[in-house]
């Protein structure tokens, strides 16, 4: 009866062909292939030009949803390139298919299926391969034969009720640009060697879990496909950054340095609290690899209390706070008179103060007024290295100076006290 229909149809097709065909109509209810005698034209199929006309591609999943196996003739048509039967409830697929070496296209994923067959590994010249069961748990593992595929661009196993390990067959696939193992119940560590896969464009894990990535080396491969999905945990935090350390430079500036012992940071968050115990607020984040940060704009005589953790975009994952670092801006005070003479014999008095530890340069002013009106009697700017100073001559006289510092940010500070001397030379 198969064979009659074949011959009686009038659009050329390959009478093999249009048997396999008619099969699968009968296998996969309701087809309802059969109501034309045109197979090159029934929904879904795709003939090629060739004399007589052969069966390239099948889109069962452009049809309601069927039922049923997939024969065994269907190892017949091997002029086939593209097999889709996503979401048409597919419950078998038979050994024959390993015999379509053209095939470039296999998507069986939403079957109803319950095991795979190996044969499937022949098909060396597939491109995209999909399968899957999309209505159970548990009831796959990946395949070990799944390595023998080198030619794929794109592998789906996602939402197919795949379970246990992935298997190291996997990172044959270099070629690989498409990997989905998502919304499955697989568990184990994810194998360092898929860091071979270095053609990934997108990589999606996510929804298992039962998955591990402790080797820093794989997470680090993981970070630099442009689009990857995976559950926070896969993957480690970043490394806790240590020896934090606060040391106050100025009235108003505290140096934070920290070792950075993480790769794969996108930041550093940087927080301060007024106790070292509570109240921390962020007040700053840097970017990865740089360990540094100038809390400026501060309160002279001022303590504060550091933390830095690192933060990793890709999976929204903070490291643990480093130590809790004090630091504490300058003393709010000038340099002040050191304890000197106050008289003076000779016209040329040496006047003497105290270091600054932040001063870039010192500002010395004398004059015989309180009010040091211009013109003054003596002014002197010297480097912070001099903490004394010589007059011009001064006729006899009592006289008042002061000192005063210069930031390093290039501001001067106050001035110290008001000293006074008494010249009188002989």
């Amino acid at each position: 009866m198969i064979y009659e229909f074949a011959n009686s149809v009038s659009d050329g097709i390959d009478p093999g062909d249009c048997a396999v065909l008619v099969d699968i109509d009968n296998a996969l209810a309701p087809l309802d292939w059969l109501a034309s005698d045109a197979p090159c034209s029934w929904p879904g199929v795709v003939c090629n030009s060739a004399s007589p006309k052969r069966v390239t591609q099948i889109d069962i999943q452009l049809i309601a949803t069927t039922s049923g196996a997939l024969p065994a003739s269907i190892g017949n048509l091997t002029e086939l390139t593209r097999l889709d039967t996503t979401l048409a409830g597919i419950t078998g697929v038979p050994p024959e298919i390993g015999t379509l070496s053209n095939l470039v296209f296999l998507d069986l994923a939403y079957s109803q299926m319950t095991s795979l067959p190996s044969e499937i590994g022949n098909l060396t010249n597939l491109q995209s391969l999909f399968l899957g069961n999309g209505g159970a748990v548990d009831v796959f593992q990946i395949p070990t034969w799944i390595g023998n595929l080198m030619n794929l661009r794109a592998l789906g196993l996602y939402d197919g009720g795949f379970y246990g390990e992935i298997p190291t067959q996997v990172c044959n696939l270099t070629l690989l640009e498409f990997l989905g193992l998502n919304t499955n119940h697989l568990s184990g560590a994810v194998p360092s060697c898929l860091t071979n896969l270095t053609q990934l464009q997108q990589f999606n894990i996510h929804n298992n879990p039962a998955l591990t990535a402790t080797d820093p080396v794989f997470c680090a491969f993981l970070f630099s496909i442009p689009d990857a999905n995976w559950d926070s945990g896969v993957c480690p935090p970043p490394a806790t950054p240590s020896n934090l350390s606060a040391v106050g430079i100025s009235w108003t500036q505290i140096d934070l340095s920290w070792n950075d012992n993480s790769s794969d940071e996108t930041n550093f968050r940087i927080e301060r609290s007024p106790n070292g115990v509570n109240s921390w607020t962020e007040i700053a984040n840097v970017p990865a690899d740089q360990a540094s940060y100038q809390h400026t704009s501060l309160t002279c005589s001022t303590t504060n209390f550091y933390r830095v953790r690192a933060y990793r975009v890709s999976d929204g994952q903070f490291s643990a706070y480093s130590n809790v670092a004090t630091g504490r801006t300058h003393l709010c005070s000038s340099p002040g008179a050191a304890p000197a003479r106050t008289y003076f014999t000779a016209s040329t008095p040496t006047l003497t103060w105290n270091r600054v530890s932040w001063a870039t340069e010192y500002e010395i002013q004398v004059d015989s007024a309180l009010t040091f009106t211009m013109p003054l009697n003596f002014t002197a700017t010297v480097p912070s290295s001099t903490l004394e100073v010589t007059t011009t001559s001064l006729p006899d006289g009592t006289y008042y100076w002061h000192v005063r510092a210069k930031k390093p940010d290039g501001t001067w500070g106050a001035w110290s006290a008001i000293e006074s001397f008494v010249v009188a030379a002989p």
